[in-house]
Parts: C-alpha cells; structure tokens; sequence
C-alpha cells in the first residue's frame, strides 16, 4: 500500500503539478477544472492507500505483538 501510495504521486500527482506551475508563467487553459479535479482525485487515491498502509503496519506490529504474549516467556527463551 505504501508503494501504491507512492507510484500514485509519482506518475499522478507529480506530472499534474508541472502542468500547474506552468500556469504560473502563462494563462490556465480552458480544460483546468478537469485537470484539478483529476488532481483531487488521484491525491484520494493516494491518501486512502497511506491510510490503509498505516492501518496495516498497526495491525502488523499489535498482532505481532499478541503473538509474542501468547507464546509464553519459556517459548521464546527456548526459541533463541
């Protein structure tokens, strides 16, 4: 998910944003407001995959977490 997140920005967001400071030196063309809005969307896109990959991580690290309380101390002494 992290990676999804990054290839959006890299070959969504990124390309947009040269567009856009284009329109800095000269005038926005007349199809701007489709391009802001696929913008938006590709910046949703890659916030629900930072999120979800955030949420997994979390889920990981608990999970790994109980996994280790329910092995038992003596598990994990002889496991080493």
């Amino acid at each position: 998910m992290a990676l999804a997140s990054f290839l959006i920005t890299r070959f969504g967001n990124v390309p947009i944003n040269g567009r856009i400071k284009q329109w800095a030196r000269t005038a926005a063309p007349a199809d701007h407001a489709e391009t802001l809005r696929r913008w938006e969307l590709f910046n949703d896109l890659r916030t629900l995959a930072a999120f979800a990959a955030f949420v997994l991580l979390i889920v990981l690290a608990v999970g790994g977490l109980r996994a280790a309380d329910h092995a038992g101390p003596d598990r994990v002494a002889r496991s080493r």
